[in-house]
Formats: structure tokens, C-alpha cells, sequence
């Protein structure tokens, strides 16, 4: 079955899919979550946010609150007497659109250790003229929403709150915002199923449950391409060119796109909507398996004529959900490290690090904020302030003062080496706290999950992002 060969293909491939929802005809028939990921939790999309932020301008120009061809600078009079390059004037909203500002790399790593962003952005430095070539920029989300502040007197969630979300039955989102303007571009966190309504509103051509919430023409305009990337992308699903802040794809999809493979396809051609969230290093192996596992073999008849398929696909989802159980480990050092104080450098500052552990639970306690509690033979679940935080696709504006969902587990490797599992249920990702126990010190290692992925599959050094190890050493007091 070909639904299930896909599902059979991620796990080859390592992609860790954590839920994947797929429609036809506007049925759901197939949905599953991974263990411990779960359907009622918000997830964060990273750029899939930017389609919604596309689809409040879609909304605004329908409401006559702005065009495409109104010029960038002239949403922002307060800035028209700033040193600026020559060519920013050109710059229009249509530009922003279609990730063709003129900008030499993503603005956003120009903008995101200043004060403020969009003047900074007004002051960047342009190679070429607005609307020349495409180049993938954040900094230019951030300004739509800045522009849909200007233009309705609204943030950009505000506004889109009784327009979309509601509409769409969104009711459990968040959305980060820089100095009241929500940054567009990435933060936005829903549910899977919530992020799947927004395929199902561009695959009925802006309608959702029979109430028109977009202009079909933007819908049309939004998802075929208006800018080609295969000058500057080599992989298939990324050469195909460049929507309103939308991908286009193989066999005539489009799609929203965030990092790590957090994914809403639509195939129009199939009536399809599948959506995807991973801690996926190499999406394109992915985006290919579903590809020819499933869009290439819909047909316009239901995908589940065999009543015994659907029962194996059933059983197989299921499975996903269910909790692990794991052969638990033990060593000596449980007896002899328990609740003993120990004092490890984190964030520059010293701070006390202890282990309880209680049969096969464990609680760790970092400084006076953060506790991970831990599972031999399960997950435990619980939420976190962090001090060990997950990575972060933008560093720089992480979400630092947020508490995190997690779900840990723990193993002895042998007698001295402790490994806990931490997995950010909100997040694509997770993390190993290898720690290794002497009488008087540890000794912490923390590894990205992501990093373990990228070195899986060769890809380390193709990412212009280090997730480094963090080595801790402690001592006892």
C-alpha cells in the first residue's frame, strides 16, 4: 500500500516524523503522532508561518487596506530620511512577497542584533534591484507584518484573529512578536490539524466550510510561481520556483515550508493536503518519498478500496502512538551520585545540579528553575524552564523566557555513563545529557538532536549553522 511504503520510507531515511495527516477529498484518511508527540499539542512551524503572514496580506488587499504595488518606504514615513540605499525605494510589498528584495543574504541576520528591525532593514545595503532575483529572507516576512501593523492599526495576529483563525476554528495558537510587531516570518505554533485547515482553505480556493475567507485570485496568484529559485537552489523541491511565500514543488504541489520538515503540501491535481512536522535533516528525501509514495499514485478513487490495507494502516499508526518501553538499566553510582550536590558553569554563572533517583523515575534540578524528570522504562512528561533550552533555528531570538513541554527517559551505558533522552514535544527537536559520573565531579555533554542527524547522513557540514556539543564539568560539594 502505498501510504504505508511512505511511512516505511521515513524511517529508512530518518526523517522522525512526529505526525503526519493526509486528505483527499476533504476526508482525513490518514493521521498519526509518533510517541511522545500528541495531536492536541501546538507545534512550532519555524517558516511555515510565513503563508499565514501571506494570507493577511491576501486579506488586507481584499479589504482595499493596501496593493502589491504600494511602495515599501511609504508605510514607514518616520524612516524616509534615513541613510538608505538608492534602490530601497523601489522595494514593494509584491517584492517582500516573493522573497526578491534585493538583499545580498537573509536580512534577517542584518536586522536581528539591532534595536530596531525595520530600520535597520530600511538602512540595509541592496545588491540588486528590487524584484531582480530571488533570495530567501525572514527579515521580509518580518516587515509584511510590520506593513499589515501600519496598514490596519493591528498586529499582524490581532488582525488575522477574526479572519483567519477563528474562520479556520484555530482556537490554542502562539505567535512571537519584536516590539509589538509579530515577527511573520517564523514563531507561529499550532496544532498539526490547525495547520492542515490552512491547506484545505488554498485547495478549495480560499473558501473553508463554505465561507469565502480569501480571494480566489490571490489563492491562484499565492501558489503558482512568481519568481524562479533554480538559479540559486539545486534541490528538486526548491528549484521549482517561488510563490507568495510558498514553495513549489514536484508534480504540481506548492506547499507551506518550515525548518527541520514541518510541511503542509497541496496537490490540487489529486485533491490532497498532507501535512508533515520532523526533526528532518535532509527534507528533500522526504519531500521525495511522498512524492512517489503517494501524490504520484492518487488516483481521483478513494486510496483505501481494500478494507484490509486500511486495518494494517490503522494498526500501523497506532503503534506510533503508543508509549516505548525500554529494558531498564541500573549501576551503583545511583546510590552513590543521589542527591548529592554538585556545582556545573551554565549561561556564564555557577549553579547547583542535583540526581534523585526513585526507583526507575529520576529528577534532575538545575539551579532554582529547571527540573527534568525522567523514566527508565517510559517518558515522563512535564514542562520546563530552561536553562538547557533547545536549539533554536534563529539563536539569536530564541525563546528563552518560554517554559517547554518535554518528554525524557534515561539509560545507564554502563556503570559511570547516564543518558537522558529529552524531547521538546513543541519543537522538532531533542537532546542526549550524557553525563558521566566519578566519585567527586561529573562531567555533562549536551548533543543536539538534530547534530546526531546531520552527522547520520553526511550533511553536517552542508549547514551553515554549528550545533556544537555543550561540555559542562561539575564538581561536589
Amino acid at each position: 500500500m502505498d501510504i504505508i511504503r511512505f511511512l516505511n520510507a521515513t524511517e529508512e531515511i530518518k526523517s522522525h516524523l512526529h505526525s503526519f495527516i493526509l486528505l483527499k477529498d476533504g476526508a482525513v484518511i490518514a493521521e498519526g503522532y509518533h510517541y511522545p508527540y500528541e495531536p492536541e499539542q501546538v507545534r512550532l512551524l519555524h517558516s511555515g508561518s510565513k503563508t499565514f503572514t501571506a494570507v493577511a496580506v491576501g486579506i488586507a488587499t481584499g479589504e482595499k487596506r493596501l496593493t502589491l504595488e504600494d511602495k515599501v518606504i511609504d508605510f514607514f514615513p518616520e524612516y524616509k530620511d534615513v541613510e538608505m540605499d538608492a534602490k530601497f525605494p523601489l522595494m514593494t510589498v509584491k517584492h517582500l512577497l516573493e522573497m526578491a528584495t534585493g538583499h545580498s543574504g537573509d536580512s534577517l541576520f542584518t536586522i536581528a542584533d539591532k534595536e530596531n528591525w525595520i530600520e535597520a532593514f530600511i538602512k540595509a545595503p541592496l545588491k540588486n534591484e528590487p524584484g531582480t532575483e530571488f533570495l530567501y529572507d525572514s527579515g521580509a516576512t518580518f516587515m509584511l507584518s510590520a506593513i499589515i501593523s501600519k496598514a490596519t492599526g493591528m498586529s499582524l495576529e490581532e488582525y488575522l484573529k477574526p479572519r483567519l483563525f477563528e474562520p479556520l476554528e484555530i482556537t490554542d495558537y502562539e505567535w512571537d512578536s519584536k516590539d509589538g510587531v509579530t515577527t511573520g516570518g517564523w514563531g507561529l505554533m499550532i496544532k498539526p490539524e490547525d495547520f492542515a485547515k490552512l491547506g484545505m482553505l488554498f485547495l478549495n480556493k480560499g473558501e473553508f466550510n463554505g465561507k469565502r475567507i480569501l480571494d480566489e485570485s490571490w489563492i491562484e496568484l499565492a501558489s503558482s510561481e512568481q519568481v524562479a529559485t533554480s538559479n540559486i537552489e539545486i534541490r528538486e523541491d526548491w528549484a521549482q520556483g517561488y510563490g507568495f511565500q510558498m514553495w513549489r514543488g514536484s508534480e504540481n504541489t506548492y506547499r507551506a515550508d518550515g525548518a527541520f520538515g514541518q510541511f503542509c503540501v497541496i496537490a490540487p491535481d489529486k485533491n490532497l493536503v498532507a501535512v508533515m512536522t520532523c526533526e528532518d535533516a535532509d527534507s528533500q528525501e522526504l519531500l521525495s518519498a511522498f512524492y512517489g509514495n503517494i501524490v504520484s499514485k492518487a488516483k481521483d478513487s478513494n486510496l483505501f478500496a481494500n478494507s484490509d490495507l486500511q486495518d494494517e494502516l490503522s494498526r500501523m499508526l497506532s503503534n506510533k502512538s503508543k508509549p516505548f518501553v525500554y529494558d531498564a538499566t541500573t549501576s551503583y553510582m545511583e546510590r552513590r551520585v543521589n542527591e548529592k550536590v554538585y556545582t556545573i558553569r551554565l549561561t556564564g554563572k555557577d549553579m547547583p545540579i542535583t540526581f534523585d533517583f526513585r526507583g526507575s523515575d529520576l529528577k534532575i534540578s538545575i539551579g532554582e528553575t529547571q527540573v527534568i524528570e525522567s523514566s527508565k522504562v517510559s517518558f515522563k512528561k512535564g514542562v520546563m524552564d530552561c536553562e538547557i533550552a533547545p536549539v533554536t533555528f534563529i539563536k539569536f531570538f530564541d525563546r528563552s523566557n518560554r517554559r517547554w513541554k518535554y518528554a525524557a527517559s534515561h539509560e545507564w551505558q554502563n556503570d559511570e555513563t547516564l543518558v537522558i533522552h529529552v524531547y521538546y514535544t513543541e519543537t522538532a527537536h531533542r537532546q542526549q545529557l550524557e553525563l558521566k559520573f566519578s566519585e567527586d565531579a561529573v562531567e555533562m555533554r549536551i548533543i543536539s538532536g538534530l547534530k546526531k542527524l546531520l552527522e547520520a547522513n553526511g550533511a553536517l557540514s552542508s549547514i551553515p549553522i554549528a550545533y556544537k556539543d555543550i561540555l559542562i564539568y561539575g564538581t561536589s560539594s
